[in-house]
């Protein structure tokens, strides 16, 4: 079989692929060709003896976690991270890079966002993570029409926020909580499902 099913955790099933068959194996001079024939005879045997680790969420222990920071906007003034918070509902806090195609690409809909659920509590704030490219950020935030705040990363960013990708987007509650798992990625339609599912009534 080319699939040997090697473990399953929260309803995904994770198997070893491999498409080597006595048929197909290499030309390979004695004693490798036997070696690997060996192997390949092996194969099940093999995959049964593995040992099957869920994958590592990193994000696992964010949810419920608060997030409190002080920095300054694109423009100098002073900014607490409280303060931002406390005015909405729902505050999608974009982490992005003026050296990320993607980010800046997504520019329009997270405007679109802003915007269009603005009734519903819920506001975009950019991050930006490299400030020393201030006047950069600056030009394409113009460029691209956007109207919600960019503020800058604050030292040591990773001391407060998990970011393994740009963009990465963390959705955070008026008291400074992470509200869910980041979104990584431009993913739009993720965003949609995330706000839609964080602003469904409480059953």
């Amino acid at each position: 079989a080319l699939l040997t099913e090697i473990g399953s955790e929260n309803g995904y099933t994770y198997y070893l692929y491999s498409d080597l068959t006595a048929e197909k194996l290499p030309e390979l001079e004695s004693p490798y060709a036997e070696e690997l024939s060996a192997l390949v005879g092996m194969k099940d045997r093999i995959a049964a003896g593995f040992s099957f680790i869920p994958p590592l969420n990193l994000f696992t222990d964010l949810v419920g976690r608060t997030l409190s920071f002080e920095t300054t906007n694109i423009d100098g003034n002073p900014v607490s991270s409280a303060d931002l918070f406390a005015q909405h509902e729902i505050t999608m806090l974009n982490v992005w890079a003026t050296w990320c195609h993607w980010c800046i690409v997504e520019f329009p809909e997270l405007q679109t966002i802003s915007v269009s659920l603005a009734d519903r509590g819920v506001t975009v704030v950019g991050l930006l993570s490299d400030t020393e490219k201030v006047e950069d950020a600056k030009q394409l935030v113009q460029e691209n029409g956007v109207t919600y705040p960019i503020i800058l990363a604050p030292d040591s960013l990773e001391n407060y926020l998990p970011i393994i990708g740009y963009p990465t987007t963390f959705f955070i509650g008026r008291d400074g909580t992470f509200l869910c798992p980041p979104v990584i990625g431009a993913d739009v339609p993720q965003y949609k499902t995330v706000l839609e599912s964080l602003l469904a009534p409480a059953e």
